[in-house]
């Protein structure tokens, strides 16, 4: 297949017209398993130049403490008042016999409890229309479950990592095998942090949108033009024809990617274009560029129906993006 590599001339209008926001998703403070209070959290990741925080306290600790849970809520609204170019988040974790732990943010209320019935889920949500959901902690078991269109429809993005800074797993296998049943998912970098050492690594995820208003950021959380990254510089764009990450592209006869990456502290060593049953379908190795735009047309195979772009980087430096889906 003809392909073509570029380092000079980078399309730096592409990326100067995008923002990356980073930050951490998946934090706890002291209302839960964590160290400090929301505010101390949200101001440490604050001072450690991140743009957003998500807290999700643990809702077994609300049980019949709703003051602990009004409080996470509050602090978290009075720090976006306080703060400008910072956004912090406040949701809960919870439990589902269906999809494992759940991380849902910026809901009106919380539930505890193990929820089995899916369609309670659901209807929850519709009472919560500003909140979204993030499975967290996946495991072996969440490879089991169906797609469904209509779960799916509420839930927008799977961790690829798992753990903080004393026990740090990359779980992507996982989240291959859930887009393989065909579910529509993005993927973040879970920190799951009980320390407050929000920023102190650089385990984050990045949210690309054109603004870093809480309302822009979750509009594109739910389009899943997110990206992990173990690098708090690196930029990743990544589209196939006319779609950017994220995206669902019909229509098609030949695929052409475009993929640009930028990090001004570390080298990009490989890259790897990643299909189903986590296939590498195309790498081009040996790179040792901090910049770099990839061009490669691609006739996809019958069993191919998602793409994402594996990124190493020296001193073992993972960058994983989220999918483009072949409809």
């Amino acid at each position: 297949m003809p392909s073509k590599v570029s380092n000079k001339n980078l399309t730096d209008s592409i990326i100067s017209n995008c923002k990356f926001f980073y930050g951490g998703f998946h934090g706890h403070s002291s209302l839960s398993i964590g160290e400090g209070s929301p505010i101390d959290c949200y101001n440490y990741a604050y001072r450690n130049n991140l743009d957003f925080l998500i807290l999700a306290d643990h809702s077994s600790f609300f049980l019949n403490k709703e003051h602990k849970w009004n409080f996470g809520l509050e602090q978290c609204h009075k720090f976006n008042k306080k703060r400008e170019g910072f956004t912090s988040f406040y949701g809960f974790e919870g439990k589902s016999e269906f999809l494992g732990d759940l991380n849902i943010i910026n809901s009106k209320n919380y539930f505890i409890g193990n929820v089995s019935n899916p369609l309670v889920l659901m209807i929850w949500m519709l009472n919560n229309p500003n909140a979204f959901i993030i499975i967290s902690n996946p495991l072996k078991t969440i490879c089991l479950r169906e797609y469904d269109f209509n779960l799916n429809k509420i839930i927008s993005c799977v961790e690829v990592t798992s753990g903080n800074s004393e026990r740090y797993l990359r779980r992507e296998k996982y989240f291959f095998k859930l887009l393989d049943k065909g579910w529509k998912l993005g993927c973040v970098n879970g920190i799951n942090e009980t320390k407050l050492n929000f920023g102190d690594t650089e385990n984050l995820t990045c949210i690309i949108s054109p603004k870093g208003s809480k309302e822009n950021l979750i509009q594109n959380i739910r389009s899943r033009h997110t990206y992990s990254t173990e690098s708090k510089t690196l930029k990743l764009l990544f589209f196939i024809n006319n779609t950017f990450m994220g995206g669902i592209l019909d229509d098609f006869e030949e695929l052409r990617f475009t993929i640009v990456i930028e990090d001004k502290n570390y080298a990009i060593n490989k890259i790897e274009i990643i299909s189903n049953e986590g296939v590498v379908v195309h790498q081009i190795q040996n790179i040792g560029l901090k910049k770099i735009k990839y061009i490669y047309n691609h006739i996809p195979n019958i069993k191919e129906t998602w793409y994402v772009i594996k990124v190493y980087e020296e001193t073992n430096k993972i960058a994983l993006s989220s999918p483009i889906f072949l409809k």
